[in-house]
Formats: structure tokens, C-alpha cells, sequence
């Protein structure tokens, strides 16, 4: 949860008034908080299947008419 703050953070921050180093530093922090996020989520077995609502109505329907 810290990391994800702190990427929030980082989304809320204003680009226009930074210099180009300032924002080189903010885009490589953006790259290994982003990194950090990857390797947390592969470590405790992140696999996230999405399902569409018209999918799970038809797996449902399925569902019904096998059984």
C-alpha cells in the first residue's frame, strides 16, 4: 500500500513546472516503484483473471442448462 501511495503521489504531481532533471528523477522513480509493484505481486502468486459480464452471464447460463 506504501507503494501504491506513493505512485499516486507521484500521478498528482505537477510536470509543467519541473526541470528536465527533476522529471528524468520522477520518470526513474515512477520505473522501480513500477518494478517493485511487479515483483511484489509475482511473489504472492498475483494472477488475476478478469471476467466480462456477458461471459459470466454465459457461464452462468451454462451452468444452468448442464445441470
Amino acid at each position: 500500500l506504501a507503494i501504491k501511495s506513493r505512485l499516486d503521489a507521484l500521478i498528482a504531481t505537477d510536470r509543467s513546472t519541473l526541470t528536465p532533471v527533476e522529471r528524468a528523477e520522477l520518470r526513474a522513480e515512477w520505473r522501480e516503484l513500477k518494478a517493485d509493484m511487479r515483483t511484489h505481486n509475482t511473489r504472492s502468486g498475483g494472477n488475476v483473471i478478469y471476467i466480462s459480464t456477458a461471459g459470466l452471464i454465459i457461464i452462468i447460463l451454462l451452468l444452468i442448462i448442464i445441470l
